[in-house]
C-alpha cells in the first residue's frame, strides 16, 4: 500500500521552523560530513535544538563547527552524560572529541541548555530491511493523519537513513513486528482540522495495543503537537533499542509509556520531552498488570 520512493527536499512540506544541515552546526565523523536538523520554538516551553544521528562502527573521531555563533561568545563546551567522560577540545568555532561506542550525547554550549544544543545518537551499523519491508528511502514523505501506517504480523517498517517521515503507526492484535532504520518519524504539521479520531491535539506517533513481539530500533521520534510519542497498550515482548525521542516543544509529549505491559526492554535510547520521560500506567482497565520492564543505559 505505500509506494517505495525517495521523498523530495525540495518543498517545504513542514512547519518553518525545521531547517536541516547548517547553518546551525556542521558535524563530521572521521571526517564524513553527517546531515543534522535544527528546530526553532515551536511552543511555549522550548528553545532551539539540534540533532544527527551516525552509524558507528568502533572509535571514531567527531568534529563540530558552530555556525550560529560567533566564536568569542562560546566560553565553553561540555559533552553530556558527563559519565562518559569525553573532553572536548575547542579551537574558535571548532570542537573536537573522541567517541569510543554508541549511544547518546549532547554538545552544551556555555553551559546553558537554551543555547541550541546539538544531541548525536551513535549507533551500531543500521541493519538492511527484510525483502517485504514497508520501506521509505531518503528524503520527505508526507503521510499524514488521513493514512496511518498499519503494521500486520511479521511486518516491518523501514526508515532509510536521511528519510523523514510524516506520519503515524498503528497496530493492533499483531506479533513480530519491528520499526528499525534511522530515518526521523516526525509529527510536527500544522493540522488543517482534526484528526481520525476526532480530537483537536494529534495523536501519538507510535501506537500498538494487544501485540506480542514488539521491536522498535534506531530510529528518530519527533513531534511539536500535543499527545505522547510511543503507546504500546496491553503488549507482552516490547523492545526499544536506541530509539530517539526529541519533543520538547509542546505539552504532555511524553516518551514512551507502557501500559499494562509485559516484558518491557528500553536500552540504549534517548528522551528529550515536555512532560514524563517513560511512564508506566494502566490505561486499559481490564488489562493486565504491568511486569518485568526494565529501563537501562538510556539518557533523560
Amino acid at each position: 500500500a505505500y509506494e517505495i520512493t525517495y521523498g523530495d527536499w525540495s518543498s517545504d512540506v513542514c512547519s518553518s521552523d525545521l531547517r536541516t544541515g547548517p547553518p546551525d552546526y556542521t558535524v563530521r565523523v572521521q571526517g564524513k560530513e553527517i546531515e543534522t536538523y535544527a528546530f526553532w520554538p515551536g511552543g511555549a516551553h522550548t528553545a532551539p535544538s539540534s540533532f544527527g544521528i551516525c552509524d558507528i562502527a568502533g572509535p571514531v573521531t567527531v568534529e563540530v563547527v558552530v555556525n550560529f555563533l560567533d566564536a568569542s561568545k562560546i566560553t565553553g563546551v561540555s559533552i553530556h552524560p558527563l559519565s562518559r567522560g569525553i573532553q572536548p577540545k575547542r579551537e574558535g568555532s571548532r570542537i573536537t572529541f573522541q567517541v569510543d561506542r554508541p549511544g547518546s550525547l549532547t554538545l552544551k554550549l556555555n553551559g546553558d541548555y537554551n543555547v541550541n544544543p546539538l544531541h548525536l545518537f551513535f549507533c551500531p551499523p543500521v541493519e538492511p530491511p527484510p525483502p517485504d519491508a514497508i520501506v521509505f528511502g531518503p528524503g520527505r514523505h508526507v503521510i499524514g493523519p488521513e493514512k496511518p501506517i498499519e503494521l500486520k504480523s511479521g511486518q516491518t517498517l523501514y526508515l532509510a537513513p536521511g528519510s523523514w517521515v510524516e506520519g503515524f503507526v498503528r497496530a493492533s492484535n499483531a506479533t513480530n513486528i519491528s520499526i528499525i532504520g534511522r530515518g526521523v518519524l516526525s509529527q510536527r504539521l500544522p493540522l488543517a482540522q482534526k484528526n481520525w479520531q476526532g480530537y483537536e491535539d494529534c495523536p501519538s506517533g507510535i501506537a500498538f495495543d494487544n501485540c506480542r513481539n514488539v521491536r522498535i530500533e534506531g530510529i528518530v521520534v519527533t513531534r511539536q503537537h500535543v499527545n505522547w510519542n510511543i503507546i504500546p497498550i496491553n503488549s507482552d515482548g516490547v523492545t526499544l533499542r536506541d530509539v530517539h525521542v526529541v519533543a520538547p516543544f509542546g505539552v504532555s509529549t511524553d516518551g514512551c509509556d507502557p501500559q499494562n505491559c509485559r516484558n518491557v526492554i528500553i536500552d540504549r535510547c534517548f528522551f528529550r520531552v515536555n512532560d514524563d520521560n517513560v511512564a508506566i500506567g494502566g490505561l486499559v482497565a481490564d488489562g493486565l498488570p504491568n511486569e518485568n520492564i526494565l529501563v537501562t543505559n538510556t539518557v533523560f
